[in-house]
């Protein structure tokens, strides 16, 4: 079972439930990509973790000395921030789009600034400071 059927179904969203929730996939919210420690023990080091998947693929036959051996992709953490804020700008940008189409679709309104007493720049007699 995919995590994100799991993920419906602890959220009460799965399809035999029929509550119309539809979850939005978004590529750039995923697990860090480890490289050859994908999918092991975290204590293991890059290259014990490489010497595994060589062992590996020589015993299952997945692996000709002519060819180079398949590795899962490996991205630092500072990619994945990268991925997380891009994310979260996309979202901040969804919203002040939203905010801005539903403020102009109210014709005639147009917030005035001076309206706030805080922001009279005039003296007591009336007069500009």
């Amino acid at each position: 079972m995919l995590r994100g059927e799991i993920i419906r179904i602890i959220m009460g969203c799965s399809s035999s439930n029929n509550n119309n929730i539809d979850l939005i996939v978004d590529p750039r919210l995923r697990e860090l990509a480890k490289g050859p420690r994908e999918g092991y023990l975290k204590t293991l080091s890059f290259e014990e973790a490489m010497s595994r998947r060589l062992q590996e693929a020589i015993k299952d036959n997945r692996y000709q000395l002519d060819q180079k051996l398949k590795v899962p992709k490996l991205e630092s953490v500072s990619d994945a921030w990268g991925r997380a804020t891009d994310w979260i700008a996309s979202l901040v940008k969804d919203a002040a789009d939203e905010y801005h189409s539903s403020v102009s679709s109210k014709k005639g309104y147009i917030k005035d600034n001076n309206s706030d007493p805080s922001c009279n720049t005039t003296t007591d007699e009336g007069t500009p400071e």
